[in-house]
């Protein structure tokens, strides 16, 4: 099965290192685009509903909590931090985040990370 997912990310050059490296090391993961910031992510999922989110924390027009916020809480995706800092995790445990990646994101972390999302996924009820 395979499972789409968008980046945010507003840095293009870091945006598309993560791509490669999705596209590398998850192979059962599509990504079906890239935002740059809060407005443009929120029309994107409305229009590509993906699983999950690759979603660092500072972004454009706002930041990863005010993209969150907008959302429907009864189908958010599935939501990977991947972000430069971690004065952040706690706040993104309480948005129930599957996982927490400071960059440079690397592989072995990117895997488990996107295993345990797949396993959140299979558990949902459909």
């Amino acid at each position: 099965m395979t499972y789409k997912a968008l980046i945010v990310e507003d840095v293009k050059l870091v945006a598309k290192a993560l791509v490669a490296e999705i596209n590398h090391t998850c192979p059962e993961i599509e990504v079906v685009g890239i935002a740059a910031g809060v407005v443009e992510a929120a029309q994107m999922i409305k229009a590509r509903q993906p699983s999950i989110l690759f979603l660092d924390v500072e972004i454009e027009d706002g930041n990863a909590f005010d993209l969150l916020d907008l959302l429907p809480k009864d189908n958010l995706p599935e939501v990977i931090f991947t972000t430069g800092s971690k004065e952040h995790s706690i706040k993104a445990l309480r948005y129930e985040a599957a996982d927490y990646l400071i960059k440079p994101v690397e592989p072995l972390q990117l895997a488990q990370a996107v295993e345990r999302v797949i396993e959140r996924l299979k558990s949902k009820p459909a």
